[in-house]
């Protein structure tokens, strides 16, 4: 990821896929939050509905299940820096859905990796949010 271009967030060319990667990242950081909405269903407003299914389905969407993040320096992200740090989401993600699969989201937050995802995706979000 060393060799990728940087650029400015005015010069991103899907700034709405970066607002969503950006959601995503909120939602795999935080556990209070987790346990809240994906666990206890208790939503923000009506209407809201979120899980890690559906958390895991939009990172997946925006990265296209690929590991060559760095790709996307300059559509949605603006550094190297930050494709690295999404790719370390997606490296701890993965491997727990292929052992995991379908299992309840409380099953995931429960198994030991976890921390390793909330890491990643904090360590993503700050990066995402200091972008100028």
């Amino acid at each position: 990821m060393e060799g990728a271009e940087e650029v400015r967030l005015s010069e991103l060319k899907f700034p709405a896929m970066r607002r969503a990667l950006i959601e995503t990242m909120t939602s795999l950081s935080d556990r209070d939050y987790q346990q809240r909405v994906w666990i206890d269903e208790k939503y923000p407003q009506p209407g809201f509905f979120d899980d890690l299914t559906t958390t895991v389905n939009v990172f997946h969407d925006l990265i296209a299940d690929d590991e060559d993040v760095d790709r996307y320096v300059g559509a949605f992200l603006v550094s190297g820096e930050e494709a690295t740090a999404v790719e370390r989401v997606y490296r701890a993600l993965d491997p727990m859905i292929d052992d995991l699969a379908d299992s309840p989201d409380d099953r995931y937050l429960s198994d030991p990796r976890w921390t390793d995802v909330v890491t990643a995706a904090t360590r993503a979000k700050a990066l995402l949010n200091t972008a100028r």
